[in-house]
């Protein structure tokens, strides 16, 4: 019979028969075969790969482990990490790949088309068909449902022996193989929990006699010092695990579920076998089998409406509704070559799209992970021995300052640069003389009166990411890596710095009952801030110990709290949107706070750069209390 022409428009059956190759002419033996091939093709993998998942997932479980036994293995960091990073990715590709085949809507529609053509071909015995109720509810099986084929019609009672042997008999043969196998596996799973659940008490007993006992560190060293610490931990951890493995395994196998299922449909056919053998009249004979279709045929029902209304996590289309083929067309086209595509393009389409779609979350890690790295680098043992070769105090000329002597009675100036600067040249050669320019415009304003200033350069500290050979590969991430890591950098400089103006006061070179004031831009800022809590700490700082903050970024509590407290006056100018959370009506106790507006038209750089430029032009004509140059120490001092 030709189904092509009572196909309605809008079913998703074309597109079905297309996918399948079903002729236009197709009859139900055809179709039945043909839909039971695609359904194979498209089959859900949840079922059939969930022992492969288990054990996907158990290693994925086991990867991060290494890292807590690879000493006692021997492994380096480096293959703990990689194999680490391999059981995760494959994880996620197994999940997402059993997303995208679990959840295709084209094998529950093949099974469902399959299942009812089956239930067809049998009834075509039947002088008048049995109503099928169940399937009503899925209109785009109608041309299916109305096919019948009269050349098979079988008298009463004749047909009821061949729809019993037929039918009914072949399902309940295929019902009691199956509770069989579910059952079989049911019994297998619990054997290997129970085996599992020995053995772990057996290590958790062997690990309370190794260790009860007062020669329990010559014992372990007998058998293997931390090696055996190693073992027991990780095998008692892993044995739990897969207990839980193995009752996720059970759960996504469904046993106890189909086991029921398959006693209720066999309990179901075995007493619709005797009601039709006890059948008085064709009539409630025809009312029997098709309650009993109903039942049969509810079944691939339900995993039609389940996988009709599943999430869909991917789905490969080239427009919202396929377009329709000829029937020429379609028999040009292999059903090989349309499987090639669906394996090949398709798959690597959604691969493409998962993986990408999981960059975000790689980048994102790589940042975090370089930026941690740049902020504790800081305080490596190691590291800290290169700072101190890298942060120096120097005069205009570059050489290592050293205070005059005569000009110790008027007070000490101290200056520090921040991110990407120095004293003389930046960490990458490029002239930085803006601390030069602040030094001049103080000594020409205080003239012979003018104090001992020193400039603090660490402009190759003051590169983080270079400094400490953290190379994301990129300008982006190398500027993000050392924004995470100036903070920490700057704060052992400052711990340098305090050390080295600690010193020059026992030397005498510094006069603590004169003013010190330290002046740090930007990450400079964290500089002199540490200087002078340590000198605090100390009980080194001068009784007048000012502290100056020109724009330094996200000021933290030691800055805004602690250092206010260790010093006797604090000022803070802020010319850029890189300090956020400070107010000038509330401002933190114990600081002046003053935003300063920069010149219209320049950039954000150009804004936090104005901060050293503006203090600097404004040291000639500040007066005593004035912001600015006006608050330090030495503003009232006549030269």
């Amino acid at each position: 019979m030709n189904t092509q022409n009572k196909l309605l428009p809008g079913d998703w059956l074309p597109d079905l028969f297309a996918a399948g190759d079903v002729a236009a002419n197709a009859q139900l033996p055809e179709i039945q075969a043909r839909m039971d091939d695609l359904a194979m093709k498209a089959a859900p993998l949840a079922r059939s790969w969930s022992r492969w998942m288990t054990a996907i997932q158990a290693l994925a479980v086991m990867g991060p482990c290494l890292w807590m036994v690879r000493r006692a293995v021997g492994l380096s960091p480096w293959v703990a990490a990689l194999l680490t990073l391999t059981t995760v990715l494959i994880l996620i590709g197994a999940l997402w790949w059993m997303r995208w085949k679990g959840m295709q809507r084209t094998w529950a529609r093949a099974r469902l088309v399959a299942e009812v053509a089956r239930s067809q071909m049998t009834a075509s015995i039947f002088p008048v068909l049995p109503a099928r109720h169940v399937l009503d509810a899925v209109p785009a099986l109608r041309p299916i449902v109305e096919i019948h084929d009269e050349a098979h019609e079988q008298p009463w009672p004749q047909w009821k022996d061949i729809w019993l042997k037929s039918r009914v008999d072949d399902q309940i043969a295929y019902y009691k193989k199956a509770k069989q196998r579910a059952e079989d596996s049911r019994k297998h799973f619990t054997k290997w929990a129970t085996v599992f659940m020995d053995v772990m008490l057996a290590l958790a007993a062997a690990g309370v006699i190794l260790t009860v006992s007062s020669r329990a560190p010559q014992w372990l060293r007998m058998l293997g010092d931390y090696r055996m610490e190693a073992f027991l931990g990780a095998v008692g951890m892993m044995l739990p695990l897969g207990i839980v493995l193995i009752q996720s395994l059970r759960y996504l196998q469904e046993l106890n579920r189909r086991t029921a299922r398959f006693a209720r449909q066999i309990s179901m056919l075995e007493k619709a076998r005797a009601d039709l053998l006890a059948a008085p009249s064709q009539e409630v004979a025809l009312q029997i089998v098709s309650a009993t279709e109903d039942q049969l045929l509810g079944e691939v029902v339900d995993w039609y409406f389940e996988a009709e209304t599943a999430e869909q996590f991917y789905q490969v289309r080239e427009s919202a509704q396929p377009q329709r083929q000829s029937q020429e067309k379609i028999n040009e086209r292999s059903t090989a070559s349309k499987w090639a595509w669906a394996a090949g393009g398709a798959g690597l389409l959604f691969l493409g799209r998962v993986v990408l779609g999981r960059m975000p979350f790689v980048i994102a890690a790589s940042a975090a992970t370089l930026g941690w790295l740049s902020f504790s680098a800081p305080s490596d043992p190691e590291a800290r021995s290169k700072l101190k070769a890298e942060g120096s105090l120097v005069d205009e000329t570059g050489k290592p300052w050293i205070p005059d002597p005569e000009l110790a009675p008027n007070g000490t100036i101290i200056i520090a640069h921040g991110l990407h600067d120095g004293a003389i040249t930046t960490g990458d050669g490029t002239d930085s003389p803006w601390m030069r320019e602040m030094r001049v415009a103080l000594i020409k304003r205080l003239g012979d009166k003018s104090p001992n200033i020193g400039l603090v350069d660490w402009a190759a500290a003051a590169m983080p990411g270079k400094a400490h050979k953290i190379d994301p590969g990129n300008e982006v991430g190398k500027f993000l890596a050392d924004l995470a890591g100036i903070p920490s950098q700057a704060r052992e400089i400052g711990d340098l710095l305090a050390f080295r103006l600690a010193q020059m006061i026992w030397n005498k070179q510094i006069d603590t009952t004169k003013p010190l004031h330290l002046i740090g831009h930007s990450a400079g800022g964290f500089v002199v801030s540490r200087a002078a809590l340590r000198l605090k700490m100390m009980n080194l700082a001068p009784a007048t110990m000012h502290v100056t903050i020109l724009d330094t970024p996200a000021p933290d509590n030691e800055l805004t709290v602690q250092v206010p407290q260790a010093c006797s006056s604090m000022d803070f100018y802020v010319t850029s949107q890189f300090v956020i959370g400070l107010d000038d009506n509330a401002p933190p106790e114990g600081i002046h706070l003053k935003h300063i507006t920069p010149p219209p038209g320049g950039s954000l750089l150009d804004a936090h750069s104005y901060a050293y430029k503006w203090y600097t032009a404004g040291i000639p004509a500040a007066k005593p209390e004035e912001t600015g140059f006006g608050r330090s120490p030495f503003s009232t001092v006549q030269p």
